[in-house]
């Protein structure tokens, strides 16, 4: 896992194999989100994980971004889908 600019963002939002993963609560996904982005807040990534888990395995580059400043809540979720998708997917997770 690396931190990214917002720059790169927008340069691999438009890269094909990348997917946006938003970390933040499901209201503010619903208010708005990057578009194409999946949702998978950190309040119940654990259960909501499975509805996702098959949409993961196929990125060549993941980028998850969390509730500005929420490192903390960056770093769980990443550690989270690296415990369970390593195998599956390709290793390189930005």
């Amino acid at each position: 896992m690396r931190y990214i600019a917002t720059e790169e963002a927008e340069r691999l939002h438009v890269e094909p194999g990348t997917l946006f993963l938003d970390a933040r609560t499901l209201e503010e996904y619903e208010h708005g989100h990057i578009p194409g982005a999946l949702h998978l807040g950190r309040a119940n990534f654990e259960t909501d994980f499975p509805a996702v888990e098959s949409q993961l395995k196929t990125p060549t580059t993941l980028v998850v971004y969390p509730k500005k400043s929420d490192w903390t809540e960056l770093t769980e979720l990443t550690e989270f889908i690296e415990r369970n998708l390593r195998k599956a997917c390709n290793p390189l997770i930005r």
